[in-house]
């Protein structure tokens, strides 16, 4: 992985070296794939939220409707299927 690299390309190594965060990797689960480049930039500004890593990722307007009312639909997710970082 990128960290265990130390890829100072890698915006995950970046934030855990600047920010002093570490990540639950054992606890990370897959929440979408997909087959071609514009279907994961889709699914990557899908899945972004005002506390990703990437927060240049934007949707397009016209989807943030649809986004909103299938979050208002589905159960909040438990803590074990994202790893989301944290101070240490």
């Amino acid at each position: 992985m990128a960290i265990s690299r130390r890829d100072p390309l890698s915006l995950v190594f970046a934030n855990a070296v600047y920010c002093d965060h570490r990540f639950n990797w054992e606890g990370t689960e897959v929440v979408a794939m997909a087959g071609t480049k514009q279907a994961r930039e889709f699914l990557q500004a899908w899945h972004s939220g005002t506390n990703s890593i990437k927060r240049h990722v934007d949707l397009d307007a016209h989807y943030e409707g649809l986004r909103a009312r299938s979050t208002d639909l589905r159960p909040p997710l438990s803590n074990n299927r994202l790893s989301v970082p944290s101070q240490v």
